[in-house]
């Protein structure tokens, strides 16, 4: 991923919420922004992050199931994507989220 100078902005998509992650200037660490309802507004709201915060990138978790096929809730995030590059000029990657919550247990039980 090219940095092109910005930030990167990081989402967790939900039907009913939003959860939004930001990288520090240096796209060294991230922390969590805020949560947003998914609503009429969401697309917007996203606009205007991806504007005022200076984002060349934004990663969104791909639900897919543990075979790796896709899911229903993978297409809806599929089906989100798609609405967010209509408005928004910056790379969107989609990655595979699968096995994330496990690694943050692991890395939680080791610290």
């Amino acid at each position: 991923m090219n940095n092109n100078n910005g930030r990167i902005l990081a989402i967790d998509y939900g039907s009913s919420r939003i959860g939004l992650a930001m990288s520090d200037p240096l796209n060294i660490i991230a922390q969590g922004l805020k949560t947003i309802p998914n609503d009429s507004k969401t697309l917007n709201e996203i606009h205007t992050l991806v504007k005022t915060h200076n984002v060349s990138h934004i990663i969104i978790g791909n639900p897919l199931h543990l075979s790796g096929r896709e899911s229903l809730k993978s297409s809806e995030v599929e089906s989100f994507v798609q609405k967010l590059k209509q408005i928004i000029s910056v790379e969107i990657v989609m990655v595979d989220e699968r096995f994330t919550s496990v690694m943050a247990q692991q890395s939680i039980r080791a610290m």
